[in-house]
């Protein structure tokens, strides 16, 4: 009993401060006057409340045009309370609407007046938010280096009047590789780590790769992980030591095969400076 004295206290103190603190809208302020606006903004996850006052010749009427997103409040009775720039005879429209991942909303207000000889006319405010884009794909281009589990090629050498099955090794231990890398980084940070895939190519065959990536500078990329890339080994109708007749070719010798092998590679962003860090995180947005 004594335990849930202090927790339930603490648990109610905890669930108020984090509801006031989720209930603090950021506010916008827009003026629509006589002549067209066009504003674009990109807006982190929240709730925002947006105030448009109508300025310039007097409204006849005024028209609302809005995604579902948007709340509609009202005229503001009291415009002189919420803000210095606003005056007690104000007309001012209250909105508010709701940020989160990959969204976007829209709101367009009209303004209808008339003018000298009774001519009408129509002013626009049209407003779009945008949720900040925090990660996206780069495509980055450099070289990897596929380490062979197993490198051994095989040959025949004469042996008397025979032929003998040995071990060549000329396929060597490490294949460079040209690829181009795909990863999907973090817009919030200039060095962060990264899932990556990609795919190479040398002059015969395509690898595909696969692993964990650091990303220095959002430009700059090393990945290492595993590769599936073709190689040789001895034909099943071989085995090593066997004696033959005749020497036999290497493509009759060798069977090709995809073998999983790890990797490491350093690929570029040719896009940009690849030593300079992106500054143009917060300035994506998204594209849904």
């Amino acid at each position: 009993m004594k335990f849930l004295k202090i927790i339930v206290p603490c648990i109610v103190i905890f669930t108020s401060f984090n509801t006031l603190a989720q209930g603090n809208p950021s506010e916008l302020s827009f003026v629509l006057g006589d002549s067209n606006l066009k504003e674009e903004r990109n807006l982190e996850n929240g709730l925002y409340t947006i105030y448009v006052k109508i300025v310039g010749t007097e409204a006849d009427s005024i028209e609302v045009e809005k995604s579902e997103s948007f709340v509609e409040e009202g005229p503001i009775e009291n415009p002189e309370s919420i803000s210095a720039n606003f005056n007690k005879n104000d007309l001012v429209k209250k909105f508010s609407f709701t940020i989160s991942n990959r969204k976007k909303v829209n709101i367009k207000i009209k303004k209808h007046y008339t003018v000298e000889d009774s001519i009408k006319k129509v002013s626009k405010i049209d407003l779009n938010f945008k949720s900040i884009k925090k990660h996206k794909w780069q495509t980055t281009y450099g070289v990897s280096g596929i380490y062979h589990v197993n490198s051994d090629t095989y040959k025949t050498v004469q042996n008397g009047t025979n032929f003998m099955i040995t071990e060549d090794g000329s396929q060597g231990l490490v294949s460079p590789v040209p690829l181009i890398m795909f990863s999907y980084i973090n817009l919030e940070k200039p060095s962060s780590l990264a899932w990556s895939g990609g795919l190479g190519f040398d002059t015969q065959n395509i690898s595909l790769f696969f692993g964990p990536s650091y990303v220095i500078g959002q430009n700059l990329i090393f990945t290492a992980g595993v590769a599936l890339h073709k190689q040789k080994r001895l034909d099943n109708k071989y085995d090593v030591g066997q004696i033959v007749d005749a020497a036999i070719d290497s493509n009759d010798l060798n069977t090709e095969y995809f073998r999983v092998n790890p990797f490491v590679s350093l690929t570029f962003n040719l896009s940009n400076n690849p030593f300079k860090s992106s500054s143009s995180g917060n300035e994506e947005t998204s594209d849904q």
